[in-house]
């Protein structure tokens, strides 16, 4: 077990690692990585996203993204199509194969979402959002 008086950020770093860890794992079942996972639910979300803004939101580079949506299509579980406001910029939008895999991961993420916290009270996890939400909201304001 980690030292409870570890710095906060090395705990979170541990935490983050390990749940990439296991989230590989569980998703590499059904054929998909982390990163795959998250544009299949970033476009599950949000349908019409173009690389750059999936590449974002999915925390890798647009070139990453570049390949992980040829994939995709080629697969058949992404459609793209032209922008109307900026005939350059391509669209993708979950075709219904690419729909039934994202809820495929998404139960995937639930159940590993699930055993991450076990061990803690519904008060405790509500905290923990919490937590977690003023962290990520203090860290936004130092780099602005």
């Amino acid at each position: 077990m980690v030292s409870t008086k570890a710095p906060l950020g090395y705990l979170v770093k541990r935490v983050q690692s390990s749940l990439r860890r296991v989230m590989d794992m569980e998703l590499g079942k059904v054929g998909l990585s982390m990163a795959q996972y998250a544009a299949l639910h970033a476009l599950a979300e949000e349908p019409g996203l173009t690389n750059a803004a999936l590449a974002d939101r999915c925390f890798v580079t647009p070139q990453t993204m570049i390949r992980i949506v040829n994939a995709f299509e080629t697969a058949g579980w992404v459609e793209r199509s032209e922008d109307p406001a900026n005939r350059r910029r391509l669209l993708a939008a979950l075709t219904p194969e690419g729909r039934a895999l994202a809820r495929r991961g998404e139960a995937i993420a639930a159940r590993v979402d699930s055993g991450m916290v076990e061990g803690l009270s519904e008060t405790d996890r509500r905290r923990l959002r919490s937590a977690l939400s003023i962290c990520l909201d203090s860290l936004g304001k130092m780099s602005r």
